[in-house]
């Protein structure tokens, strides 16, 4: 039996754009390659990445889009420890990996 914790649930959102259940740095990178770019002047086989990276569909990648996404963007990082001197503590070479 399959694990539902698993599988990200679909993400509502635009900005996901690898459609892996949430907006993580794999989608800004993706966002990143478009960003500049206007629908109208983009090769056939790139319209419709741009397209999807058009977020507010003005036919163009722009600071409106990236605010989007940006304020989407869940990175997989742990925000509630702050590095403090205890965390950071200095190991000999035997310690080390």
């Amino acid at each position: 039996m399959a694990n539902p914790e698993a599988t990200p649930a679909p993400s509502a959102s635009p900005c996901d754009l690898n459609e892996d259940g949430f907006v993580s740095t794999i989608d800004v990178l993706l966002f990143s390659l478009t960003f500049g770019e206007k629908v109208s002047e983009a090769l056939p086989e790139e319209k419709h990445q741009i397209a999807k990276c058009d977020f507010n569909n003005d036919g163009r990648v722009d600071e409106t889009d990236l605010f989007r996404i940006i304020s989407e963007w869940k990175p997989l990082v742990q925000t509630d420890k702050v590095a403090s001197p205890s965390l950071l503590k200095e190991t000999t070479p035997e310690q080390s990996w």
